[in-house]
């Protein structure tokens, strides 16, 4: 009898489908792969997007710092009226734009006039130029005088916050066309096809989130952010035509310092600050008071006086170096030690004793409730003494 011949067969259980589960793992993995990649995508997506507005949002935030600072700079450093702002540009060639008839902008709003503030093509991440509105009492017109005592006159608000005011001048980043914005040739210089956050008729711009109709970003100037330079290009300017004063050959009483003013008097609609000397109805010498402007010895720029900078800056000079004093030997000129507020800034001075060997001093004391974040701060400068020869006291 031939012994049974077994044969070995590999035994595959099949679903009720047909299919094996090899069959079925195969097809799982492949779904958990494509589930993988497609999560992937999303995500790489994301993170794309993510960068794209963030870099868009940078290069909004740098294009708008830049033209803050140009535009304090260049308060700061004009020759005609120290912290005041050029034109809006109104026909997008970059340069500031006067009304030729009257003499004024010829609009509160445009964009910003990069070229007159020298500075290259400005454009935000939309490659729009920026806009620029400002303060009709900072333009840099004749009519206006400026000084620290001056306010803006642009707000900007937000819902649910406090108002703020006193604003100088509002740099906008326009970014894409939103709602009914139409963006041609037609329309190239018309504020509100590209700026929906600021309303001329209120001199308000108005921060709210971006969405389907706002996407404007602001930069604000505040009159701190221009009177905190101005105020040290007066003091400095101020302090060395007072050094000039103490050895010019014209002065009344040689090496002696001009008497203040004590008050301001009106003449023709405007202000002098005369020289208050010992006569009725003072009864010693005035060592405090504002700078005068009688005094054809003390040169000051034009600017000076055109702008009522002596009512917002205060004098106050040594006992000793005033006309009556030094014509009379009363004492040497330039001895007192001058108290120095802690918040203030020195200008001069002598090493390790602050205010010592001084002859007089300046000070500022603006801005303090033009702004309201805005904390006082006292600039001082001090006009040092300085060893006179035989021949320069001749």
């Amino acid at each position: 009898m031939r012994p049974a011949k077994f044969t070995l067969f590999t035994m595959i259980k099949r679903g009720n489908n047909g299919q094996s589960f090899a069959q079925r793992g195969y097809a799982m993995l492949g779904i958990i792969a494509a589930i993988g990649v497609a999560a992937t995508a999303v995500v790489v997506a994301s993170l794309s997007a993510t960068a794209v507005r963030n870099e868009q949002g940078r290069k909004d935030s740098n294009a708008l710092a830049l033209a803050k600072q140009a535009l304090i700079a260049s308060a700061a450093s004009s020759n005609t009226q120290p912290g005041s702002l050029p034109c809006p540009d109104t026909n997008n060639d970059g340069l500031s734009d006067l009304n030729m008839t009257s003499g004024a902008c010829a609009s509160s709003v445009g964009r910003l006039p990069w070229q007159t503030l020298g500075l290259p093509d400005l454009r935000d991440a939309a490659g729009e130029r920026l806009w620029y509105a400002v303060s009709a009492n900072f333009q840099d017109l004749a009519a206006n005088h400026i000084n620290a005592y001056t306010t803006g006159m642009l707000n900007v608000s937000q819902p649910g916050q406090d108002s703020l005011s006193g604003i100088v001048a509002i740099v906008i980043s326009p970014g894409q066309p939103v709602g009914n914005q139409t963006r041609d040739a037609t329309s190239v210089n018309s504020a509100e096809n590209y700026l929906e956050s600021y309303t001329s008729s209120t001199l308000t711009a108005t921060i709210v989130a971006r969405d389907s109709t706002h996407n404007d970003q602001l930069s604000v100037v505040t009159p701190a952010d221009i009177f905190s330079l101005v105020e040290r290009r007066v003091a400095k300017e101020v302090q060395t035509a007072l050094q000039k004063y103490y050895s010019a050959p014209s002065n009344p009483a040689p090496l002696s310092m001009p008497y203040p003013a004590q008050a301001a008097v009106p003449v023709n609609g405007t202000y002098t600050f005369p020289s208050t000397v010992v006569s009725p109805p003072f009864s010693t010498t005035v060592l405090s008071g504002y700078i005068p402007s009688d005094d054809p010895t003390l040169v000051l720029p034009a600017w000076f006086s055109a702008n009522y900078w002596n009512a917002v800056l205060f004098y106050r000079v040594d006992s000793n170096c005033v006309p009556s004093a030094v014509l009379a030997a009363a004492g040497p000129c330039g001895a007192v030690t001058f108290s120095v507020p802690s918040n203030s800034v020195l200008i001069g001075g002598t090493a390790g004793a602050p205010g010592s060997g001084t002859m007089a001093m300046l000070g500022f004391n603006g801005v303090s409730t033009a702004y309201t974040n805005f904390k006082t701060t006292v600039i001082n400068a001090a006009v040092q003494a300085q060893p006179q020869t035989q021949a320069q006291m001749q």
